[in-house]
């Protein structure tokens, strides 16, 4: 049974000398604000720059905004010339502005890429303001050097995910704890040298991954999310992230999303137990990390983030959507599958030749000469036949998503008599997506078959023999 002690701890540190409470219900209020004795904003190719006190405060929207009264009056010419060079144009990054302030508790914050409004430049003594658009950064030395590195993330709002451990409740006595019950509301489990702990406390979904050394790889920070992304099956709107290690604390701050969007996870929320969630996400987790790129998402996460984002257009966007989505998955993460043959690579070069011997027009030549290179990719139909063979996908989901390809890609032609049928077929290529990923990070276990009407459990890889006459 979980100790009571060790949530303490947890809960603790996300506020350990970084942020208080009050901070976190302000923001989660959307009415946080940051005094600061000393700000400065200094322009990304060093040729101008302003400081003086400020403050950093949130919007009634969730968004993040500054202002800051400069010491010195501004240099008008400079002002002007930084006018002229925005006025009705885009802003190239060096051009734009880093800006870093302190606060009265010992922190040091900053934003990147930061864009004053251009009134402060009449009068030139009028304070500067803007909008902070990219995550809020702090910092602070810590006194407390913890053996171990701590990752944590908290989320405003409450997520379905099945537990696996319990927590002990306790009631405040004479200032001392009793025990009255327990209840079984988090999750636990290890990947490698981590120990992840997911739960929904107070309207919050906090989660929390420790590591074994003091200090946790920057990979993990956003992989962390993306495979929690694809567990879920949804966006995963978190607002405040602290990471302790080596002593140091560093605190972001995100703006306010708007109202994230969801598909089908790739296993059914059933209430509690479910040890297959925690293994698909390992697996998923233990996947993408194998990608070192820490400023980008792994490309699965990100076809995953495009289908979540189609979730806000028609239906019809969205079958188109997730059927390119299945192409860019199959061309990235199966590109061995399905070649030409040596044969067919052989005539290829040869209608090259003959091609060129005949001395076609410049124009012919790029375009036949596209479509003939083209032929010597795999494509995605021939790279899910192959699938198909080895029975890790069915007919159904090949030839639903042919139909989807097609007639989303082809106006002309019709798309689908009703939206039944449409959803239907989005379902059932998701299915084959979701498919496409348990095969390339080595699942094996329980998945939601969205083929079916009432959205059945079945089990991943399915063996042949187990197959339909008419899936085969």
């Amino acid at each position: 049974m979980f100790d009571y002690l060790l949530f303490a701890t947890y809960y603790l540190s996300i506020m350990f000398n970084s942020l208080r409470q009050d901070e976190i219900a302000a923001i989660k209020n959307k009415c946080w604000q940051l005094d600061c004795s000393q700000m400065k904003l200094v322009r990304n190719d060093f040729t101008h720059a302003l400081e003086g006190p400020g403050y950093i405060r949130m919007e009634p929207d969730g968004s993040l905004a500054f202002k800051l009264y400069f010491n010195e009056p501004m240099d008008e010419a400079q002002g002007l010339m930084w006018l002229s060079e925005r006025f009705g144009r885009l802003i190239p990054t060096n051009k734009c502005y880093k800006l870093t302030a302190n606060d009265s508790y010992g922190r040091m914050w900053e934003a990147t890429n930061v864009l004053p409004n251009t009134r402060f430049v009449i009068p030139s003594n009028a304070p500067v303001s803007g909008d902070i658009y990219l995550p809020l950064k702090g910092f602070f030395n810590s006194d407390h050097k913890l053996a171990h590195g701590q990752l944590s993330f908290v989320c405003f709002e409450n997520y379905n995910f099945p537990f696996n451990s319990a927590t002990t409740k306790y009631h405040d006595e004479d200032g001392k704890p009793i025990k009255i019950g327990w209840s079984l509301d988090t999750a636990k489990f290890e990947v490698d040298e981590l120990d992840f702990f997911l739960t929904n406390r107070d309207d919050q979904f906090l989660i929390s991954i420790t590591s074994k050394t003091p200090s946790i790889a920057s990979i993990v920070e956003m992989r962390a999310i993306e495979a929690l992304q694809f567990l879920l099956g949804r966006a995963i709107d978190w607002r405040i992230c602290v990471k302790h290690e080596n002593g140091v604390e560093c605190i972001v701050i995100r703006c306010a999303h708007p109202v994230a969007t969801a598909i089908h996870p790739p296993i059914r929320y059933r209430g509690p137990k479910g040890a297959e969630y925690w293994q698909l996400y390992t697996k998923y987790f233990e996947y993408i990390c194998q990608n070192k790129d820490k400023d980008s998402w792994h490309p699965i996460s990100t076809f995953i983030h495009r289908i979540l984002e189609a979730r806000k257009a028609s239906i019809e966007m969205q079958c188109l959507a997730l059927s390119v989505v299945v192409e860019g998955l199959l061309r990235t993460e199966f590109g061995a599958w399905a070649k030409p043959s040596e044969d067919l690579l052989n005539w290829i070069d040869k209608a090259k030749n003959i091609l060129n011997l005949s001395s076609p027009p410049p124009s012919i030549i790029n375009r036949l000469g596209g479509a003939i290179n083209s032929m010597k990719r795999a494509s995605a139909s021939d790279q899910l036949q192959e699938l198909l063979k080895q029975a890790i996908i069915t007919k159904k989901e090949k030839d639903t998503w042919s139909k989807l390809r097609n007639s989303s890609t082809h106006p002309e032609r019709a798309f689908f008599e009703n939206y039944k049928d449409a959803i239907d077929a989005f379902d059932t290529v998701l299915t084959l997506f979701y498919k496409l990923i348990f095969y390339r990070i080595g699942y094996c276990g329980k998945y939601t078959d969205y083929r079916t009407p009432d959205m059945q459990d079945a089990i991943f890889p399915t063996k042949p023999e187990f197959l339909s006459a008419t899936e085969k």
